[in-house]
């Protein structure tokens, strides 16, 4: 079974990290092996053997972006070129 942390906490009202969350339900019969993360930093070593998985990224580096315009990739069949509009003002800034 797959629990998404973020689901649980809208519908359960809880104060738990990841890892006394996966160590709670584990002692509660229902044992977690492991906890993939998505874009959260890796959180110390649990008591109940419990493994962490994921990529971490930093969020201030994080940029969202539109597609504007698709067009074929002028030297191949199977690939396309994508026009993006991510709101960064390029224009040189004044002194």
């Amino acid at each position: 079974m797959e629990l998404v942390y973020s689901w649980l906490k809208e519908y359960v009202q809880m104060d738990l990290s990841l890892v006394e969350l996966g160590n709670a339900l584990t002692m509660l019969g229902m044992e977690v092996e492991d906890v993939r993360l998505v874009g959260l930093p890796k959180p110390g070593q649990s008591d109940a053997g419990i493994t962490f998985h994921g990529l971490e990224w930093d969020p201030e580096k994080m940029v969202v972006a539109r597609v504007d315009e698709v067009m074929p990739h002028p030297n191949a069949d199977r690939l396309v070129l994508c026009r993006l509009f991510d709101c960064a003002d390029r224009r040189p800034q004044p002194v």
